[in-house]
C-alpha cells in the first residue's frame, strides 16, 4: 500500500511530487525489504523503479529489468519471485478524508480499515 502524504521540510525536494509538495510512502510486503529496514532501524529512501523509453523494452519481463538496472546501479537483489500482477493500492492522505487514486494490491484490506473507522472514500 502507498500512502501519499504533505511533504514536510525536511523531505528532498528531488522525491516530492513536483506541483503538490506531497511524497509517496510505502509500506511494502516483500520480506527481503523489510529486513533490510527492521536490521537498518530506519526507513529506506527510494524511487519507482521504471524503464526508461530508451531502454527500448516496451513490456518488460524479469530478467530484462534486472538486466537493465545491474547497469545502473551499485546493487541489485533478485528475490526470486515472481512480480506481482497488481500494483500497490495508492491512497491519497492529504485531504479531510482519504481517497483511493489507484485500486491494486490489497484493495479490500485498505476498504475495511477505511470502513471500519467510517471514512468515506
Amino acid at each position: 500500500v502507498t500512502f501519499i502524504l504533505p511533504a514536510t521540510r525536511e523531505v528532498p525536494k528531488l522525491l516530492t511530487h513536483t506541483k503538490r509538495n506531497t511524497i509517496g510512502f510505502r509500506v511494502p510486503e516483500n520480506p527481503i525489504v523489510n529486513t533490510i529496514v527492521s536490521e537498518l532501524g530506519v526507513p529506506l529512501l527510494a524511487t519507482t523503479a521504471t524503464l526508461p523509453e530508451e531502454s527500448g523494452i516496451e513490456f518488460p519481463v524479469k530478467h530484462e529489468i534486472m538486466e537493465w538496472f545491474e547497469r545502473q546501479v551499485d546493487l541489485v537483489i533478485d528475490d526470486d519471485l515472481d512480480y506481482a500482477p497488481l500494483q500497490s493500492t495508492v491512497i491519497d492522505l492529504t485531504g479531510d478524508e482519504p481517497v483511493i487514486i489507484r485500486e491494486g494490491e490489497n484493495l479490500e484490506q485498505v476498504r475495511m480499515v477505511i470502513d471500519r473507522y467510517h471514512v468515506s472514500v
